[in-house]
């Protein structure tokens, strides 16, 4: 089974997509997942050094504390790092591009056949702009890697 995981029902809404489960930010409301299922995480983020509405699927996922603490140096490989925040960020924690979300670091620990997050850059770490980010401007774009992956038809 694909499970179609989102963090707030305002993202939910945009995806005419089965098994949604509405998690909660940090991913506080979970729904059993097995071994076999695959989970799909779409949502909304902040983006630094990265443009509103850039499409982002993240290849290193860590916690802030992770984060702060490692050594990580932007690199040219296509990277694309989602830090994990207890809390809305308004200010980068490391000046390299990075995506900050509030789930998928706990996503991660979900033993399932494979995770797939989607992430959609909807302010550069400004509350007021996240608010106001309209998802429809790239629900396409999410549909498209959904597809590629096989994961709808």
């Amino acid at each position: 089974m694909v499970h179609f995981l989102f963090a707030m029902q305002r993202e939910a809404d945009m995806f005419d997509l089965p098994n949604k489960t509405v998690i909660g930010v940090r991913g506080t409301d979970l729904p059993y997942i097995d071994k076999n299922d695959t989970v799909v995480n779409i949502g909304l983020c902040g983006g630094y050094k990265y443009s509103i509405g850039d499409v982002v699927v993240p290849t290193v996922v860590m916690t802030e504390d992770e984060f702060v603490s490692s050594n990580i140096i932007r690199t040219d490989s296509g990277e694309h790092i989602c830090v994990t925040a207890r809390d809305f960020v308004e200010k980068p924690l490391k000046d390299i591009p990075v995506i900050y979300d509030m789930e998928l670091a706990k996503l991660l620990a979900i033993p399932c056949k494979k995770l797939l997050a989607i992430k959609i850059v909807s302010d550069n770490l400004n509350e007021s702009v996240y608010f106001q980010f309209d998802i429809s401007r790239v629900k396409h774009e999410v549909m498209s890697i959904l597809k590629e992956n096989g994961l709808i038809q």
